[in-house]
C-alpha cells in the first residue's frame, strides 16, 4: 500500500518530488540489516555496514563507521547527576535555561556546536520523544576541511544518562541517508 502510494503521488507531481521520493526510498533500503550494538547501560542499531571506528571521537562510547559511504555516528553519554548538577547550579548558563536542566543542557550544548557561525546553514531544531525519552534534534551543513557536511545532532535524556547522538555524512547525500539517521537514533533504548 505504501509502495502504491508512492508511486501514485509521484506520478502527479514533477521531476523534483520524484527525486525526493526516490532518495528516501533509497535511504530506507540503504539501512539494510542493522545490528544492534549495546554499550554501557543503551542499546543502538547501526546498518550491518558500518563498523567500529575508535578516531572519530575520544569522548564517545560508541563510534562506527562507513567510510566508503562517508557516513558516520557517535554516541557521547553522560550521567544526569553530574550534567543537572553543574547546569542547575552555575550562573554562567542562565542564558541557555529553559526551566529544567535538560533543556539547559541541549540548548548550552547546540550553541557550542553551532555557535553563531555564518558558515552554518540549513539549521533546524525539533523537539520529541523516543522510546519515552525526551529529545532536542539540530540538523545543520557545516564545512569542514573543503567539504559541506550535513551534521544530525541528538540531545536524549535517559533515566540516569544524557545521550548525544551524532550522525552525520557529506551534504549531497543527506538526503539518502536522513530516514537511516533517524532510524538509528530512533532504535536507542536503555537496557
Amino acid at each position: 500500500m505504501l509502495l502504491f502510494s508512492i508511486v501514485a503521488f509521484t506520478s502527479c507531481n514533477n521531476g523534483s518530488a520524484t527525486d525526493s521520493i526516490k532518495n528516501i526510498i533509497s535511504g530506507i533500503e540503504e539501512m539494510g540489516e542493522g545490528k544492534e550494538i549495546r554499550v554501557n547501560e543503551y542499546a543502538i542499531t547501526v546498518p550491518g555496514y558500518m563498523k567500529e571506528n575508535k578516531t572519530l571521537n575520544e569522548e564517545a562510547s560508541l563510534q562506527y563507521a562507513s567510510t566508503v559511504k562517508e557516513f558516520y555516528v557517535i554516541v557521547i553519554d553522560e550521567r544526569k547527576t553530574t550534567i543537572d548538577s553543574l547546569f542547575s547550579s552555575s550562573e554562567m548558563f542562565e542564558k541557555y535555561n529553559e526551566g529544567n536542566p535538560f533543556s539547559t543542557y541541549a540548548n548550552f550544548m547546540t550553541e557550542s556546536y553551532t555557535g553563531n557561525s555564518d558558515s552554518i546553514s540549513n539549521k533546524k531544531i525539533l523537539k520529541s520523544d523516543i522510546n519515552g525519552m525526551t529529545r532536542k534534534q539540530v540538523t545543520y551543513i557545516s564545512p569542514f576541511n573543503g567539504y559541506n557536511i550535513f551534521f544530525n545532532v541528538n540531545f536524549i535524556a535517559g533515566k540516569k544518562t544524557y545521550y548525544q547522538v551524532f550522525t552525520w555524512c557529506m551534504e549531497k547525500d543527506a538526503e539518502k541517508y536522513k530516514p537511516v539517521m533517524e532510524k538509528m537514533v530512533r532504535s536507542l533504548h536503555e537496557i
